[in-house]
């Protein structure tokens, strides 16, 4: 054998290595991808419960101790977070104003407890609970009012996590479409913006003159729809722009794997553990169900904070879209350059 055919043989052989070694690390890496995913999803919801719920009461303030004190022994101390309000008025006022989940008025007339189910349904079973679980000498048992009722078409108050996966398939596939089909970066960016309207204007006629299963104005359902997808899909774009397939890899997954999962959507925010909440209202999908469910069954009280965070990842997609990127400057000065050295005699 000569030498010539001894190398190719090792050449070989370090080739069905590295292709072993190749495969190994995709089932590492899948498997990992997996783990992520299922963390992601069952882990909040697992290990996830009320905290820090916003609980205005109104009555005499050893009343109002006496009802933190019955709350904390049966829910836990940092479940609920008990605020004493002057008034009737003023704590009907803070629930229709997102500024607190539920009211327990104590009153001579008869006790209520104020809930909107619209702002996450179980969190309003929760306090359902509680008037009917308060002892007497606690203020209970305590009349229910609805300030927020859910619509006769979504009784059970699905619609805001079914639109998750509709919302996030439409972002991404416009970005990515924009980022890989369409040339210039004016036109990709109109064109994601026209998809998120039209998705957007769609999903909300369906939901609303379809099923009756989402109140409130249409237009404002469907300019919050229309938002959260041009939010997903110019973020996945630029990063697309910034990062190539990798980025807009990772943007997909931030999306996918946590966005969807801590958005609040099937419950509340309140009932994820601390630190996730706060994370999934800072992305694009929690805050789109925010927004949604201000718009719907507040009259847009609340919205404020989760506008501003779909305007600044939308924002921040269009600029990385739209702003040119070392490459793009640098062969523009080598075409610059070469041009003047053409053009001297």
């Amino acid at each position: 054998m000569t030498s010539e055919e001894t190398d190719r043989q090792r050449g070989g052989a370090g080739s069905i290595g590295r292709s072993w070694l190749e495969a190994v690390g995709c089932v590492v890496l899948i498997a990992v991808v997996g783990a992520a995913a299922l963390l992601a999803f069952a882990g909040p919801g697992l290990s996830g419960g009320p905290c820090d719920v916003p609980l205005a009461v109104v009555g005499p303030e050893s009343a109002v101790e006496q009802v933190d004190d019955e709350l904390a022994d049966a829910l836990g101390a940092e479940a609920i977070a008990v605020d004493r309000t002057e008034d009737a008025q003023a704590a009907r006022s803070a629930v229709e104003d997102q500024e607190a989940r539920a009211a327990l008025i104590l009153g001579r007339d008869g006790n209520r407890m104020l809930v909107a189910s619209g702002a996450g349904p179980a969190v309003a079973q929760i306090f359902e609970r509680v008037a009917g679980d308060l002892p007497e000498q606690a203020g209970g048992p305590a009349a229910v009012e609805d300030l927020a009722p859910l619509p006769d078409g979504d009784v059970r108050g699905v619609i805001p996590g079914a639109l998750l996966l509709p919302t996030a398939l439409a972002g991404i596939g416009a970005g990515m479409l924009a980022a890989r089909r369409l040339g210039g970066r004016g036109r990709g960016a109109a064109v994601v913006l026209g998809a998120a309207g039209v998705a957007g204007a769609t999903y909300a006629g369906i939901l609303q003159a379809g099923f009756d299963a989402l109140p409130g104005p249409g237009w404002g359902a469907a300019a919050v729809l229309g938002l959260g997808m041009a939010a997903i899909g110019l973020s996945v774009a630029g990063a697309h722009r910034l990062g190539g397939l990798p980025g807009a890899a990772l943007m997909i997954a931030l999306t996918m794997l946590l966005g969807n999962p801590l958005s609040g959507a099937q419950a509340a925010p309140e009932m994820l553990p601390g630190g996730w909440a706060e994370l999934g209202q800072a992305l694009p999908s929690g805050s789109m169900v925010a927004a949604l469910r201000a718009v719907a069954f507040f009259d847009g009280a609340g919205a404020g904070a989760a506008l501003t965070v779909l305007g600044a990842w939308a924002t921040a997609g269009l600029l990385a879209m739209l702003l040119p990127t070392r490459r793009r400057i640098r062969d523009r000065v080598r075409a610059e350059s070469s041009t003047r050295d053409a053009r001297r005699p």
